[in-house]
């Protein structure tokens, strides 16, 4: 079973088998073949919730290339300078989607932290959106010059919109599991068969082959925790590389918890004003 949500659901109702004792297959075992040489898991045991993706997160934060110069941007904090009030647009984090794991990058990261989060939605006359279409269209046509989690940016750079993503920050980046967690039920029908893809699926030929799958999907596929493979079908904005400041934002459940409560409470605020 892959995902993220679910899996932490049955592990806390107990449905698990530990996922540890079913890695057989030498290259899979070998931890010297994983990202800092380690296998990674997301329980306190470490051995039920596996980690098989561990791809960069560098804020998901993108602008219309007519309107900004990304030269300007070397920290987060360059997003709350007045020149840019009111002329940048995000997704609203409170609907399902994406920007779960950037805004917990900028919560949790000791440079960035809650600070920031509440500046961010107070002092710079931020515009909401939860159509995904709409926000595109806004950044593409120049209403707005940066958004803040909007989707769909890839495939607009391919059809020659003015459109462009921000890079590295010099605070850092996340790493974000995406739905890269496996686990393993406990009294499945096929136990045997379930351990035979488990295998399979963490070994170089699997992960390869998951790689280049996802790599079709529209923001490209995600960074297997597996360095003895190629990355050449992971986007450069979402690669690991060394010497880079990773912060995780995966590590807990509930992690978003105290996020939502300051962006209702900002956001609130500023309504009444």
């Amino acid at each position: 079973m892959v995902g993220v949500l679910r899996s932490y659901d049955f592990y806390q109702a107990k449905l698990l088998e530990p996922i540890k004792a079913a890695l057989v297959l030498p290259e899979v075992v070998d931890e010297s073949k994983w990202w800092q040489k380690t296998h990674h898991y997301a329980d306190p045991e470490k051995a039920y919730l596996f980690r098989y993706v561990g791809s960069a997160q560098l804020g998901q934060i993108h602008y219309n290339t007519h309107l900004v110069s990304p030269k300007e941007f070397n920290s987060f904090w360059d997003f709350l300078n007045p020149k840019w009030k009111g002329k940048m647009e995000a997704r609203d984090i409170r609907a399902p989607g994406t920007g779960g794991s950037a805004i917990r990058l900028f919560y949790y990261n000791p440079e960035i932290g809650p600070e920031f989060v509440r500046r961010l939605f107070s002092e710079t006359d931020m515009t909401l959106f939860r159509d995904r279409r709409q926000g595109l269209d806004w950044l593409a046509t120049g209403k707005f010059a940066i958004c803040f989690w909007c989707e769909g940016v890839e495939k607009g750079k391919q059809q020659g919109l003015p459109l462009e993503s921000f890079g590295l920050m010099k605070e850092g980046a996340a790493l974000s599991a995406g739905q890269g967690f496996l686990t393993l039920v406990n009294q499945a029908p096929h136990p045997n068969a379930a351990k035979v893809f488990v295998n399979w699926f963490l070994s170089r030929e699997g992960q390869l082959n998951f790689q280049k799958a996802l790599a079709q999907a529209e923001e490209g596929g995600p960074d297997s925790l597996r360095t003895d493979i190629p990355k050449d079908d992971v986007l450069p904005k979402s690669r690991r590389l060394e010497g880079v400041k990773y912060l995780d934002t995966d590590n807990q459940r509930d992690a978003m918890k105290p996020v939502m409560k300051l962006v209702e409470e900002t956001l609130s605020a500023a309504e009444k004003k």
